[in-house]
């Protein structure tokens, strides 16, 4: 039967969408998905049904997702469902994300769009996101936001927030960028994301785990630090980093007042000027089940360092929820550079020599990742939640 997109899809997406399926009929899956009856290959169909189909006017005000010629449909799709559990293809073209969200692509660019959409050359195929707005004034005094670069004075709210940041990280895994419906286009920076995180349903103690490593990384030790002044550690521990929009909101929605928060703040500190003060004790595997001491390892790049502590996993990203090992108890290795300058370092303009730092760190990492999952198994993950595959 001829399809009928306004079954599946919102009333005014459909309708830019109609010139696209004209003379298509499709059959309807049980769940409500539909495919091509001339299809043999229904999963092909949905990732190519919209390419070199030219992006549709009425779709050119929303949020658009660009990405280079390079990046195919199959990987935006890999990404997305790492990202929400219950997305997947709608109809050929049109990719459910979460709740009524959608992404409908890969579209090309007609003549003149890229320049009216003030997209950068690298620009090639475009995608465009559907969903609820929802926006919120930030006051004066609030601090910078991930988001800022897409949007002046006024920010997401809510889901939508939720859904942009996370549109944003995909867009940084695959080099590409966001244009807002506000009309501000950026590209994020695609090397920013450093740490990795390794699961494994298997535990190694850290005395253990330092043996294995020390070989092939010299200088690999328990972590140490000696004891300091909360005056002299950076960042949370002397109360000087902003808490981000995201962060305050929830804090309000929890009913933490500020003496609540400040004393939470206090107990916090002295429980890691604690743990700066003492050298790691390494314990070994144990014999008996249930017995996981969490340790810290430290590795000196000089300048910077990477540390990787390990403990039993309290949070499993959706990226992990199809592996059967995951269904038992899982253990997490959680890889992290530790920049020299440690509140530069994350900036969003990072100086040119914490790049090289950061380039360092990024890459020996990736080598301690790789051979961990080759020690204890399981699957590395990145901190946006995307698996990470060695060669």
């Amino acid at each position: 039967m001829p399809i009928d997109l306004s079954r599946v899809l919102d009333p005014s997406l459909a309708a830019a969408l109609k010139p696209a399926f004209e003379g298509a009929s499709f059959r309807f899956h049980e769940d409500g998905t539909a495919y091509a009856d001339r299809a043999k290959d229904t999963y092909v169909v949905a990732t190519t049904w919209l390419a070199g189909h030219q992006l549709p006017p009425e779709l050119m005000g929303g949020h658009l997702l660009f990405f280079p010629s390079d990046v195919s449909s199959s990987e935006v799709e890999a990404l997305a469902v790492s990202l929400w559990e219950e997305a997947g293809w709608l109809v050929p073209g049109v990719l459910g994300l979460t709740g009524e969200a959608t992404l409908s692509g890969p579209w090309t660019l007609g003549k003149g769009q890229q320049a009216e959409l003030n997209l950068p050359n690298s620009a090639a195929v475009v995608y465009s996101v559907q969903c609820r707005r929802e926006r919120e004034v930030p006051p004066p005094d609030a601090p910078v936001d991930f988001l800022d670069p897409w949007f002046k004075h006024v920010l997401p709210a809510g889901d939508e927030y939720l859904l942009v940041a996370n549109l944003v990280t995909l867009a940084a895994r695959l080099g590409g960028g966001l244009r807002s419906d506000m009309g501000h286009v950026a590209e994020p920076d695609p090397d920013a994301a450093v740490n990795l995180t390794v699961y494994s349903p298997n535990w190694l103690g850290g005395k253990d785990l330092l043996a294995e490593l020390v070989p092939m990384f010299p200088g690999m030790r328990p972590f140490t630090a000696p004891i300091v002044p909360a005056e002299a550690v950076p960042g949370v521990l002397t109360g000087d980093v902003p808490l981000s929009r995201v962060a305050m909101k929830a804090i309000e929605s929890a009913g933490i007042e500020t003496e609540e928060l400040n004393e939470l703040m206090s107990q916090a500190q002295k429980y890691d000027l604690a743990a700066l003060s003492e050298e790691t004790n390494l314990k070994s595997t144990p014999e008996k089940p249930h017995e996981h001491e969490p340790f810290c390892l430290q590795l000196d790049l000089k300048p910077g360092a990477v540390l990787i502590e390990g403990h039993e996993a309290e949070y499993l990203p959706p990226v992990l929820r199809w592996e059967e090992w995951a269904e038992g108890p899982v253990f997490e290795y959680l890889l992290r550079w530790e920049p020299s300058d440690p509140i530069r370092g994350w900036d969003r303009r990072v100086p040119r020599a914490l790049r090289i730092e950061r380039v360092h760190a990024t890459s020996t990492i990736e080598s301690l990742a790789a051979e961990l999952v080759a020690i204890v198994g399981g699957d590395a993950v990145d901190d946006e939640g995307f698996l990470v595959a060695f060669d």
